[in-house]
Parts: C-alpha cells; structure tokens; sequence
C-alpha cells in the first residue's frame, strides 16, 4: 500500500513538474512576443532583435538539451512555437544561416512529436507547415532550387496524406484548414515551377491552389450564421482567404501570359488588382496591404512591359513604385521592404530606359544600386548577389559586376534561373562596356543563356520578352535557343 501511494505520489510530482515546465516556457514565449513585437514595429531595431534573438536561441538550446521524459513530451508543442518564432524572426533580418539552424532544429522536434504522438492530423500539418516556411530559408542559403522543392513536395505529401486519410484530435486542424495549407504549398510550388521556366506545372498548381482556396470561402461564406456577421466579423473570417485568393489568381494570370494566353491573363489580373485595391482602400492604414499591393501592381506591370505596351504599364509601374516608397520609409532597416523598394526603382529605370527616358533611368539605377548593396552587405547570400549583380551591370561597374557573374557561374548547383540571370547581367553590361569588350561580353550572354536552358530553364517568353536581352535579339545563337524552348513540352 505504502508502495502505491508512493508511486501515485511520484506520478502526481511528475505531472506537476510538466504542467509548471509547459507554464514557464509559455511565459518565456509571451514575453518574447511582446517584445519583438514591439521592437518589430519600431524603426532601426533589427540590431536590437537579433542580439535578444541569439541570447534566446542559446537560452533554449539549453533548456532543449535539459529536458527529458514526460516533461519534454509536454513541452514540444511550446519548444517547437517558439522556435518557429525565431527562425521566421531571423529570416525576416536576413539572417539564414540562424534561420535555418532553428528551423532544422524544429524539423527534428516535428519528427519527434510524430513519433509520440502517432500520425495524427495535429501532427502531420505542423510538419507540413514547417517544411513550408523553411522552404525559402533553404533556398536562399543553399542557392539549390532542388533543395527547396523537397521540402515542398514532402510538405505537399503530408498536407494530401491529411485529407485523405484524416487521423483528426481534439484540436486538430478543420478541413478548410488543411485545405489552405495544401494551397499554400502548391502556390509556393508553382513558384518554383515559374522561376525555372516549368509553365504548364505551374499553371496546374496555381489552379489547383486557386480552386482550394475558392472552396475554402466558399464553405465559410455558405455557413448558416455568416449572413449575420458585420462586416468587421465577416473580413475576419475571409479577408486573408480572399487575399490569398487574389494572389493565386495574379499567379495564374502571370503564368498563362507567358504561355500565351494573353487576353485571358490580362482580364484575371484586372479583376485580382480590383479585388486588392478593394480591399486595400477599406484598410489604407495596414502596411501589409499596402506592401501587397505595390507588388502586384509591379508584376502587372512588369508583364505589360514584356508585351511592349509601355504607355499602360506606365502608371501600374509608377504607382507600385510610390507605395513601395512609402512602406520602405515607414521602416528603411527592415531588408524585406528594402530589396522589394529595389525591385521596383529597377523596375522603373528599364522603363524610363525603354521610353528614352536615360537620365531619369540612371537616376533610378543608382538608388536602386544604393539599395542593393547595403543588402549585399547585410548578408551576402545568392539572391542578393543576383540582384547586385543585375544593377552593377545596369550601372556600368564593369569590375564589381564582373565579379558577381563569374562567382555565381561558378557555383556547381545546376540552377537555370540563375544563369538566366547572368545572362542578362553579360548583355546589359556589353551595352555599358569598352567598345572593344562588346563581342566578348555578348558571347558569353548567349553562352550563360544556353546554360540556363541546359540545366532546365523552360521559358520562352520570359527569354524572348526580357528587356535586359534586348541587345541579343539580332544574334543567331538567341533565335536557337528560342527555337530550342518552343519545342520544348
């Protein structure tokens, strides 16, 4: 008897030792929120968050370590949340190398919580998700598209394994919830599809994702009690879906632009820009939105200037530029507002090239190159190499462009967007170039071109609407690999 009670009263000790553990990390975890979200939304604080980002990352490699049995099985769910926090914090900063660190760290954690708790449906999302967020992490730090793709295609196998063979919990994520998720990693999917040229598999999960999310608002807006709602309980419950939902549609209107389908793409992204602006002009004061939409309205845009119609991407390219601006000044440290700023002043300065317009155009250039370095400085990692790459080229700094072209060309990952990308720095800096370099530089543009098609760039439009290769169109190399992709499936 004396055995029993002592063996209830160890049982009764161990569980008020997990509850009290889980307590104190959710302590832990609040105040951290609270501050780095309130250091987040003071400008020039980056410096400040990452060193309390790395004093708690070590702080919890500790406590991880530590904690053991019944307590560490309480505490996962708690471990892995904060976890997350850091690493999106750290990606948000540029900081990859501690990003992935943390998110590789919470991949192990997921793995672990399946093998505790079984496949459940809690637990096969919250590893899909992960897998989801890390993917952009990964790929930038590992300059390898592949990389990113596998983890989308493991994070595509969980979301899909969840609704077809449902192991749903308490708690458990809804239908619609799993739903969005699988949208989610198509969407990041057909990205991928885009940067490296794959239209049709990217069409078909820009579709796909599309068709999820509609049934997704669908399902909320046909609830019995939704007509009740006011209108703030309504935007609730549908204006991230409809957001998500108007970003997969200019998804979809980008990619059949390029296949071709120029009408039917034109009328998708006029009713997706409608649909952001609605939005966006009913919460003006939400920086998000904002940020939003200048980036669509950029892309289309953009895509109107590979059509040759200047005069009607013009304003859609001016104002992107303008709110762009404005969501950088209401932060200039934070590296994500600076380098979609950069995008659009580069954006901007082709036009104005385009139109003849060459002293606003190098106006422009400089400021983005400004832009651009600073991020290069602030970590150096493959995309903000590319970018620095393209403006250096665009500017004329023939040695510090130089530089970048043959260092990223000679990164072993086969990767037909980033030759893609160096082609179209060789071309521009051929225009900018000694007379005597011209030839040269153009040989190795067609070259880096052929590359990019080689290792599975897919693109014809992007290849023959690109401004940055206009000076190759009159090369007989450039009409092969134009004929190459178009009989490409």
């Amino acid at each position: 008897m004396i055995a029993n009670q002592q063996k209830a009263k160890a049982e009764e000790n161990e569980l008020l030792a997990q509850k009290q553990a889980n307590l104190a990390l959710k302590n832990i975890q609040f105040v951290l929120t609270e501050t780095d979200t309130k250091l987040k939304e003071q400008p020039g604080m980056s410096e400040v968050r990452i060193a309390i980002l790395d004093a708690v990352s070590k702080e919890w490699d500790k406590l991880d370590i530590e904690m053991t049995g019944g307590v560490r099985g309480e505490a996962i769910p708690t471990l892995m949340a904060l976890r997350q926090q850091m690493g999106l914090a750290f990606f948000e900063l540029d900081k990859l190398a501690e990003a992935d660190r943390e998110f590789q760290r919470l991949y192990d954690m997921s793995a672990e919580r399946i093998a505790l708790k079984g496949r459940t449906d809690a637990a096969r999302s919250n590893r899909a998700r992960i897998a989801l967020v890390w993917t952009p992490v990964k790929k930038r730090l590992t300059s390898e598209p592949a990389a990113a793709m596998t983890l989308l295609n493991e994070s595509e196998a969980l979301a899909r394994e969840c609704l077809s063979d449902p192991h749903p919990l308490p708690g458990s994520p809804s239908k619609e919830e799993l739903q969005e998720l699988l949208s989610a990693v198509l969407q990041n999917k057909a990205v991928e599809n885009l940067h490296q040229g794959q239209l049709i598999e990217g069409e078909k999960n820009f579709a796909e994702a599309l068709q999820l999310i509609a049934a997704v608002l669908q399902t909320v807006r046909s609830a019995p009690d939704f007509a009740k709602l006011s209108e703030n309980e309504k935007d609730a419950l549908t204006a991230a879906r409809q957001i998500n939902h108007d970003k997969l549609a200019l998804g979809l209107a980008y990619v059949r632009l390029r296949l071709g389908r120029t009408e039917e793409s034109l009328v998708l992204y006029d009713q997706a820009i409608a649909g952001r602006r609605e939005i966006f002009q009913r919460r003006s004061g939400m920086l998000p939105l904002k940020l939003e939409l200048g980036g669509h309205l950029g892309n289309y845009g953009q895509s109107l200037m590979w059509l040759g119609q200047l005069d009607k991407a013009a304003p859609m390219i001016r104002e992107s530029l303008q709110l762009l601006d404005e969501v950088h000044a209401a932060d200039p440290q934070k590296a994500d507002y600076k380098r979609q700023l950069s995008v659009a002043l580069y954006r901007m300065a082709t036009l104005r090239e385009l139109q003849g317009e060459a002293a606003e155009a190098t106006s422009l250039q400089e400021r983005c190159r400004v832009m651009r370095q600073e991020l290069a400085d602030a970590s150096n990692d493959e995309k903000n190499q590319i970018n620095l790459m393209l403006i250096n080229a665009r500017c004329g700094l023939v040695e510090p462009a130089r530089r970048l072209i043959d260092e990223l060309g000679a990164l072993p990952a086969k990767n037909g967007e980033l030759q893609l990308e160096r082609a179209r720095a060789l071309t521009q800096l051929s225009v900018r170039a000694a007379e005597a370099d011209r030839a040269g530089l153009i040989e190795q543009a067609l070259t880096a071109l052929e590359r990019a098609v080689s290792e599975g760039y897919g693109d014809a439009f992007r290849v023959k609407s690109e401004p940055d290769l206009l000076p190759l169109r009159n090369e007989a190399r450039f009409s092969q690999v134009l004929a190459g992709l178009a009989g490409k499936p």
